[in-house]
């Protein structure tokens, strides 16, 4: 089988910055036999860098090729700047797509960006292709935590065009893949075919790779890696921007620096409010809090192996429901420190795996922090049930073998999601050609 993966944020194999969904996803396939093409940018997002001058195409194996598309590249993750990289990259896709030699019989498109995975979508249909949407993030509504709260019912007024887009990917998806049952709720609420296929494929955590890192040597500058057993580590691991409560993690960590002065603070990452946050550390004259800039996996996992709690710490009026930074914490064992309500309070509450915070308090945070510090049984004890539960549920050796066999109840499907891409296979050339331009002269008669 011909498998499209369509997605320009995660790391390729190799790279070493971020737990990779779609690097896993396109090596599985690969190994169980599909020709597999992952339609990714030559930008890499986590460093804000570029892996090629245009567009290249990476032959890792015979039946496995990553397809750069060339984007512009941008600094900000709220800019206009990357507004027109999305743009450019769907636009790419397009122009790639129609023309390429493996035509898909299934596209797996991520449903960020917007622009994107709609154009995904398109060029299924004009193959003849089943297209299942993995939903990552919930766009536009994850926009507008980077507003003020009363700029936010118009940031969220002006984002209706850009919703009802993500509606109608969501219902002429033929399948939907989501990280979280959150996330697979919202897509599946405007689908009008509520029998389609879906799967909750969280993000997850490479066990194997994770024991990997853990066994390799740490580079000499890593002194911090370096255990005092006289020291409570507190760490934090992810983008440092406005989605995320460092700033009352700064505010825990000077209630608790004069009292308990044992309890160290540990930022690992790098973001748009970096700077900001370290100056504001330097004001306040935080002496334990500590930024390790951006650290990549192997390093993060050394880190992470010498310390006692993980915070995921993001603002209440973030839309995150699942995301990564709390599986990585059960990979190393350590208890979770959370401000998320939803279901993955539930799952840190209800396996007994960490304590949950009011986000914005750092009374809250600090109260949380001394409970495990002056129980020490109980901070181990969370922490070996993490593990437990990663190795158990959230291991992606294990969980993500499942999506091949979805990709494969999907593709054995006789019919399209009802809807204007699919009305059926004979009669989709006059919609295509009415309401998408640029597919006019490339429909070909009966695909």
């Amino acid at each position: 089988m011909n498998v499209w993966l369509v997605d320009p944020f995660d790391s390729l194999p190799g790279e070493s910055l971020a737990y990779r969904r779609y690097s896993f996803l396109a090596e599985m396939l690969a190994n169980m036999g599909h020709k597999v093409t992952w339609w990714s940018s030559n930008f890499h997002h986590p460093t804000k860098t570029f892996r090629s001058v245009g567009q290249a195409t990476i032959e890792l194996k015979e039946n496995l090729a990553i397809v750069l598309l060339k984007t512009p590249g941008y600094d900000g993750n709220m800019s206009a700047r990357r507004i027109w990289n999305h743009y450019t990259y769907a636009k790419a896709l397009q122009k790639e797509g129609t023309k390429y030699s493996e035509v898909p019989d299934v596209v797996v498109a991520n449903s960020t960006p917007l622009l994107a995975a709609n154009r995904a979508l398109m060029l299924a249909r004009r193959y003849g292709a089943k297209c299942i949407v993995d939903v990552q993030d919930i766009w536009p509504e994850a926009f507008e935590v980077a507003f003020p709260q009363k700029l936010r019912f118009v940031v969220r007024m002006l984002s209706m065009p850009l919703k009802r887009l993500a509606d109608r990917i969501y219902d002429e998806a033929d399948g939907i893949t989501a990280v979280s049952r959150t996330y697979l709720q919202r897509a599946l609420a405007v689908s009008r075919d509520k029998a389609k296929p879906t799967m909750l494929l969280p993000l997850g955590v490479d066990l194997g790779l994770y024991r990997d890192y853990l066994n390799s040597q740490p580079p000499q500058d890593m002194q911090y890696t370096k255990h005092n057993r006289d020291e409570f580590r507190v760490v934090y691991a992810g983008t440092i921007g406005k989605s995320y409560d460092i700033k009352t993690i700064l505010e825990a960590a000077g209630r608790l620096g004069s009292q308990y002065p044992n309890i160290r603070f540990l930022l690992a990452g790098d973001g748009p409010d970096l700077a900001k946050m370290q100056r504001c550390a330097l004001r306040n004259r935080l002496t334990n809090v500590t930024f390790t800039g951006l650290l990549g996996l192997g390093q993060l996992a050394l880190l992470l192996d010498q310390c006692d709690v993980g915070v995921n710490a993001i603002v209440a009026a973030s839309r995150t429901s699942l995301p990564n930074k709390p599986f990585v914490y059960m990979a190393a064992g350590l208890p979770i420190i959370n401000s998320v309500s939803g279901e993955l309070e539930d799952l840190i509450m209800g396996g007994q795996i960490g304590l949950q915070y009011e986000p914005g308090s750092a009374e809250s945070l600090a109260k949380a922090i001394l409970q495990l510090h002056n129980n020490p049984q109980e901070c181990f004890s969370m922490g070996q049930r993490a593990r437990k539960v990663i190795e158990e549920r959230f291991d992606m050796n294990k969980e993500y073998s499942k999506f091949a066999v979805f990709i494969n109840d999907v593709a054995s499907r006789s019919f399209h999601s009802q809807g204007e891409f699919s009305k059926d296979v004979r009669g989709r050339n006059d919609s295509i050609r009415g309401k998408w331009p640029w597919a006019k002269d490339r429909v070909k008669s009966g695909v």
